[in-house]
């Protein structure tokens, strides 16, 4: 599913202009094309990614699909390898990051590792940027992420780490999009992520935008994920789409 919510906004893009590459994934081979194919057109070119390593497995009637429970710097170090890849396919010096959710602390931990000399443009999308907290936090491992819920709380070291001041402070070409609407147990948010902590405040560079929501769900949570669909939320994606063609 994290791999397909971006599809919408995939498609909307293309009739921008921005081609539509499809998904790529760790599997993906730079042996699947030349050296600057999908850059010949001297478009822009738009490839849906995901870090993950899923396995899959037929059951009879059913498929079962499989991930590994990881920590945030190894899907930062898979990051790269999707970068270099998207890099040799277009032939491309830089590329523009959309991220959503854990996305967007992947993102940011692939800058603090590697710089941002081969990122132009670093939008992210109800990412907890200062972590999660309260009934989230205490959730979280339940769906099997544990790892990856222990880097995302607000006072876990990886997130003192990843908001350092002198890490952050300079980060060129930021942008973070919040949703609020739902009420949480501590306050306004999108029904995962708090609106504070979606903003990136130690930052001298990044540009902050809010987005009206509603949470209509039993659970109240499902603005986090709607935030991506363009025909639920089409300032979302205008606003993604300005960044990205300023």
């Amino acid at each position: 599913s994290s791999i397909a919510a971006f599809a919408g906004m995939q498609k909307n893009l293309q009739e921008e202009g921005i081609i539509n590459a499809g998904e790529i994934t760790l599997a993906s081979s730079r042996d699947e094309t030349t050296f600057g194919e999908y850059g010949r057109s001297g478009l822009p070119v738009s490839f849906r990614a995901t870090y993950y390593y899923i396995g899959y497995f037929d059951l009879g009637r059913y498929q079962i699909s499989t991930q590994k429970s990881e920590k945030i710097e190894n899907y930062a170090l898979r990051l790269r390898e999707l970068i270099e890849l998207v890099k040799y396919r277009t032939g491309a010096k830089k590329v523009n990051i959309v991220a959503h959710s854990m996305g967007g602390l992947v993102a940011r931990e692939y800058i603090a590792l590697f710089g941002e000399n081969e990122v132009n443009k670093l939008i992210l999308i109800a990412a907890p940027n200062n972590g999660i907290r309260s009934k989230v936090q205490k959730y979280c491992s339940f769906i099997g992420a544990k790892k990856e819920c222990e880097d995302m709380s607000s006072d876990s070291i990886f997130m003192k780490r990843l908001n350092d001041r002198n890490t952050n402070k300079k980060t060129n070409n930021i942008y973070t999009i919040a949703g609020t609407g739902c009420k949480m147990d501590a306050g306004e948010g999108d029904g995962i992520v708090y609106l504070k902590d979606a903003k990136l405040v130690n930052s001298e560079n990044a540009k902050n935008f809010v987005v009206e929501g509603n949470c209509k769900d039993s659970l109240g949570i499902e603005l986090h994920n709607d935030l991506l669909d363009p025909e639920l939320y089409p300032k979302i994606y205008e606003i993604v789409k300005q960044i990205l063609k300023e």
